[in-house]
């Protein structure tokens, strides 16, 4: 199991080109919640890797080969 801190998990999110990662951001996000799962270690923040990479795939849409593509995807939906 490999974790990292808040710091390296920001670096992490960005090397996968995860916009609006930063430090900063995870911070907020744990206190607002819809961030990455993360656990204590003491005092200390770690987040798990697979967390990571889960919570970067849940804020990418599904592949689209044109814009339109997501208004078809819309319109269907209603």
């Amino acid at each position: 199991m490999k974790l990292r801190s808040t710091q390296e998990s920001a670096a992490y999110l960005d090397s996968l080109g995860i916009p609006g990662a930063s430090a900063f951001r995870l911070k907020q996000l744990r206190t607002e919640g819809g961030g990455p799962e993360y656990r204590k270690c003491g005092r200390f923040v770690r987040y798990e890797q697979e967390a990571l990479d889960a919570w970067a795939a849940s804020r990418l849409s599904e592949p689209r080969r044109s814009t339109s593509e997501a208004v078809r995807s819309f319109a269907a939906a209603e």
